[in-house]
């Protein structure tokens, strides 16, 4: 039987996009011949459902994750993952490929595209590295992790002519996307604020500090610094987030935040604001996951 060659062109198809929700798009024949071979980068709770919404003539044939016990968690899905990964456990996972380094793989597997969901500091380098090999690639958010590094990425793309595309989930679900247009549109009339919340990062892990130089950092200083966090964070912001163990306060990952833009437009990151509220001079407009709700009484009017 002759094997049928598919192209990267060919694979993306005019103009379309490498994302899950467009790949259903793609009219191939069926069989293994035809099939679009998927290398996933990271086997954690994204990496998972990206798997279990791949379309039918997509096959994931080859897995990659550092930790073991998340690589036996996607071939033999449990709990929350058994509907999610339910295909994929009865056609695929037998004869997936399995790695921890996913240079290894890249250099080892045959593949169309990969599907990159690691942690933020190892997407700029997974993905110029499957560009490389002549992969096309899905990336999760962030793009990168600094705007240097985002820069190398948009040059090799560019200079491959493979394609990338961001996952950003929300803003291409329809009714958030039409949402967007109706406020860029005018709908709203001017936007003068907009409060978003602020989701907070990593659990700091506590650290020894060693002075610049031989003189010893003043204690009582960052000690009242400290305490001064805590009683805010016991105040406001407590049932957000496990309490942190030991002297050092968690409370800096929920300080608000707040910009402004040269037009006057004040963006305000909150940690207790369930979802994005704009308030332009007509109407104020909530938009959450795929919803939107727009009020034309603005608030004190």
């Amino acid at each position: 039987m002759r094997r049928q060659t598919i192209s990267r062109r060919g694979f993306i198809g005019a103009g379309t996009l490498l994302t899950a929700s467009n790949w259903s798009s793609l009219n191939r024949a069926t069989g293994p011949s035809s099939s679009i071979r998927v290398g996933m980068i990271g086997t954690g709770v994204r990496g998972k459902y990206l798997i279990g919404n791949l379309p039918e003539n997509a096959r994931v044939t080859a897995i990659c994750d550092c930790a073991t016990s998340r690589i036996a968690e996607t071939l033999k899905p449990k709990h929350s993952f058994d509907a999610v990964l339910a295909d994929f456990y009865e056609h695929d996972a037998r004869a997936c490929k399995t790695y921890q380094d996913y240079r290894r793989m890249l250099d080892r597997e045959r593949l169309d595209a990969v599907m990159i969901a690691t942690p933020d500091h190892h997407h700029v380098q997974a993905a110029m590295l499957a560009m490389q090999a002549g992969l096309d690639v899905y990336l999760e958010k962030p793009l990168s992790l600094t705007i240097r590094e985002g820069r190398q990425l948009a040059d090799l793309v560019a200079s491959t002519g493979r394609i990338l595309q961001v996952g950003s989930q929300q803003r291409t679900m329809e009714l958030n996307r039409f949402a967007c247009e109706f406020i860029r549109d005018g709908g709203l009339g001017k936007v003068r604020r907009v409060d978003c919340p602020n989701y907070p990062g990593p659990i700091a892990t506590p650290a020894l500090i060693a002075p610049l130089s031989g003189d010893a950092i003043g204690e009582q200083n960052h000690d009242i610094s400290e305490e001064a966090l805590e009683r805010d964070w016991r105040k406001k912001w407590h049932k957000k987030t496990p309490r942190p163990e030991g002297r050092f306060s968690d409370s800096s990952r929920f300080r608000p935040i707040t910009m402004e833009y040269a037009d006057g437009t004040v963006v305000n990151f909150l940690p207790d604001v369930p979802t994005a509220t704009f308030y332009g001079e007509d109407a104020t407009q909530k938009i959450s996951r795929n919803k939107s709700v727009t009020d034309p009484t603005l608030p004190g009017s």
